[in-house]
């Protein structure tokens, strides 16, 4: 008889070096697929913007060939030090060796070597080597030109202490100088069966798979906006696509003030006075309030990282502008103003770039800042502030007026909600179901969700494609390229009426659902697709059935790509 094993034995595995990174990258770069492409290129290109930021490098150049998969990011700083470290068990390895084969080492610990950084401290090169097939490395550090590999988590081999007088020549072909005019050079290709969607799902691999790649569109508008909040910074980016070259250069050659100025213009909105703008060792802040009914203009970032989902460096900046406006309020009412800080946010356009040492953030991917910054940030904006609005008065009243407007609608609703209420204790039957759901609730707990069209009816899963006039695109990188960079893609909708497809645009797409019930539908083309059980999809007599409801007997209606004139 066979021993049967423990259970705490079951399972346990030890991975050393990085090969705990392989085994799963969502802990250290986020989602798979392109989300995860995007995030590999953005931690090396972020090594590149920490010099600039240190003030030793004012160019970064960024190559996608789409052909060959292969991504090249350049800088003009002094090079990645090749000099060698002693380690704990007396054995010695280079700095540059170890930024790019062991985790947790590099410079960003200690803040005399910079004061911010936007990189994963430690993680963010090592993690990238982890996940890809090959990473070729040249470094221009004290005037000599040397190289190293790496890949799949190991050191293919140790760094030549004999100079290069060239890089490779596929490398050297993508770049707009010679190779020994740059500091840092790093080329790598991505390892598919790690980084893929469909290779992590534990299938084999099919001829045809979905490639992780970085979306063109949201590369460049994040590129973009680097430039954007540091003046003089130049950054070029070549896109190589079927043999076809695409360049794009950004460069603040103005100021702060020019970067609210320009969103406003670009997106035509009016604007309310002139830009608030702030400058320092921590903050690069430029806004304006607009005629805009929304807040979805004002991008915030942690050392120019993208911050979606905000964090302490918001609230900081929000309670800086309530105290700023609390001369210009009215006179309180019984139960005071009623509004929130966000109220105040309504129509604000623009950039707000907090700049820390060690920041730590809710997850790998930082989109939310978790270390408690906001004293600094209020004690930073208070007095500026104060002034802007002393200056600018009657933007002061403008704000207030719009945040008490935001109140009154919500104070509509809660009424609203509540006489809803009222008649549900006199005649539960006067009530939806759906509503009544929420019978034993506490008020506070109670939401009522009001939507648009019929939106409600069911809803694709992230990775669904969807046509759009740039082509295909799945949900997720629609809500990505809106949340975080403002995007708006155009796409087509079914009109009843004509029995035509209309362009429309997209707007404001975004998640639904945390977690819900799904089912998997595979097309005679074999594409597959999951949405909510309720998705409603048209058949080829022009009716409709839900997905759950679907045979292999029915026929979904087919659609052509086409704009009539």
């Amino acid at each position: 008889m066979a021993k049967k094993k423990s259970a705490s034995q079951d399972g346990f595995e030890i991975y050393e070096g990085l090969a705990g990174h392989r085994a799963n990258p969502t802990m250290y770069l986020g989602e798979l697929g392109d989300p995860m492409a995007q995030r590999c290129l953005k931690e090396i290109v972020d090594n590149a913007y920490d010099e600039a930021v240190a003030g030793r490098n004012s160019l970064i150049e960024v190559v996608i060939d789409y052909d060959n998969l292969l991504y090249v990011v350049a800088d003009g700083a002094g090079g990645i030090p090749t000099e060698f470290k002693k380690l704990e068990d007396g054995t010695r390895t280079s700095i540059m060796t170890a930024a790019y084969s062991r985790a947790h080492a590099g410079g960003k610990f200690n803040s005399k070597a910079y004061k911010t950084s936007a990189g994963t401290h430690g993680i963010g090169a090592a993690a990238v080597n982890a996940v890809s097939e090959k990473i070729r490395l040249w470094s221009n550090y004290k005037g000599k030109l040397v190289t190293q590999t790496f890949g799949k988590g190991k050191i293919i081999g140790d760094v030549d202490p004999k100079p290069v007088k060239k890089i490779d020549k596929d490398v050297q072909a993508l770049l707009k100088q010679k190779g020994s005019k740059y500091g840092t050079i790093a080329a790598f290709v991505l390892d598919q069966t790690i980084i893929s969607e469909d290779a992590r799902r534990g299938k084999k691999l099919p001829e045809k798979f979905r490639i992780a790649k970085a979306n063109p569109e949201v590369v460049q508008a994040w590129l973009r906006n680097v430039a954007m909040l540091n003046p003089g910074l130049r950054i070029e980016l070549r896109l190589v696509k079927k043999g076809k070259v695409k360049d794009f250069t950004f460069i603040n050659k103005k100021d702060l003030a020019w970067v609210a100025k320009t969103m406003c213009e670009e997106r035509e909105f009016g604007m309310l006075g002139k830009p608030f703008v702030h400058k320092s060792d921590n903050i690069s802040c430029s806004v304006i309030w607009s005629d805009h009914p929304d807040s979805d203009n004002f991008l915030t970032f942690v050392n120019t990282s993208p911050t979606i989902d905000g964090g302490w460096h918001v609230t900081g900046f929000t309670a800086a502008l309530s105290n700023a406006l609390k001369k210009y309020m009215p006179a309180k009412k019984k139960g005071g103003q009623g509004f929130t800080g966000s109220d105040l946010l309504i129509g604000l356009v623009g950039m707000f770039d907090w700049r820390m040492h060690g920041a730590q953030y809710t997850s790998q991917v930082k989109d939310r800042l978790a270390s408690k910054v906001d004293k600094e940030v209020y004690n930073e904006l208070a007095v500026p502030m104060e002034a802007y609005f002393k200056k600018y008065p009657s933007v002061a009243r403008n704000i207030i007026k719009r945040a008490q407007a935001m109140n009154k609608g919500r104070e509509d609703l809660r009424k609203a909600v509540k006489s809803l209420a009222d008649v549900k204790k006199k005649n539960r039957s006067n009530l939806p179901s759906a509503l009544a759901v929420a019978d034993k609730a506490k008020p506070h707990e109670r939401e009522l969700f009001i939507v648009e069209g019929d939106s409600a009816a069911g809803c694709f899963h992230g990775d669904t494609q969807v046509k759009t006039l740039e082509g295909p695109k799945t949900f997720a990188q629609l809500t990505a390229d809106f949340e975080t960079h403002g995007i708006e893609h155009k796409g087509y909708s079914y009109n009843e009426q004509t029995r035509e497809f209309d362009v429309v645009t997209l707007r404001k797409p975004h998640r639904t659902f945390l977690a819900n019930r799904l089912v998997e539908l595979t097309m005679d083309s074999g594409e597959v697709v999951r949405c909510t059980l309720d998705h409603p999809f048209m058949l080829k007599d022009g009716s409709w059935k839900e997905a759950q409801h679907l045979t292999e007997a029915d026929e979904i209606m087919e659609f052509q790509s086409f704009v009539k004139p």
